[in-house]
């Protein structure tokens, strides 16, 4: 009975020390590059975050956003990777300005800003928690239902 339990033990430290052998063989799966519309809507989204890190509330309006954006030190702006403060407020895909969500529910799926009409029927939508899922119209206006 003895000599079992060392065999099962030994057994079992081999696969321990297996085990991540096996995962890390695996194909490397490498991180996909953002979409031009993708990537607007998180930069917009980083400046926004910046704007509530610093002045404790939701801005009013794009406006008042963009003028504290602008207000931002290159340095800073080399860091969000924001090359140009006006375009980070453009959607790529519709060309039209962001808009804010006013009100709606609270919490870590709070929608703050969408584009105002997408493309091919989706929009991109920023949230509180800092995602920017894009979702189909019928989707989009059950999140956000004050959206025209």
């Amino acid at each position: 009975m003895h000599f079992r339990k060392v065999v099962c033990r030994q057994a079992l430290l081999g696969l321990v020390a297996l085990f991540p052998m096996v995962i890390g063989c695996g194909p490397r799966i490498e991180p996909q590059p953002l979409s031009p519309g993708e990537a607007r809507i998180r930069k917009f989204g980083l400046i926004y975050q910046e704007y509530m890190g610093s002045q404790h509330k939701r801005p009013a309006s794009i406006d008042e956003l963009k003028t504290w954006s602008k207000k931002l030190s290159k340095t800073r702006l080399t860091e969000l990777e924001i090359p140009d403060v006006e375009e980070v407020f453009v959607s790529p895909r519709d060309q039209h300005p962001y808009v804010l969500v006013r009100g709606g529910p609270t919490g870590t799926w709070q929608v703050v800003a969408h584009e105002k009409v997408g493309e091919g029927g989706k929009r991109y939508l920023f949230t509180a928690m800092g995602s920017f899922p894009e979702l189909e119209e019928a989707a989009f206006k059950q999140v956000v239902p004050n959206a025209r």
